[in-house]
């Protein structure tokens, strides 16, 4: 594997990861423009309390 390959697989798991980030964010704002940012904050509580660390990264961007 070459250090170009590596590179570019790299920038394209960042690119569906920011994808996934600002969908997800679209439809909290989608849902309740007013509340999307508490909306988060609670997804964020729930899955840091079931200890679901990957779930808690996510929401807490």
């Amino acid at each position: 594997m070459d250090m170009l390959s590596i590179i570019t697989g790299w920038i394209e798991r960042r690119r569906r990861l920011r994808r996934l980030y600002q969908d997800d964010a679209s439809l909290l704002v989608g849902r309740d423009p007013v509340t999307a940012y508490y909306d988060e904050q609670q997804a964020a509580a729930r899955a840091r309390f079931a200890g679901d660390g990957v779930s808690f990264h996510h929401w807490q961007r």
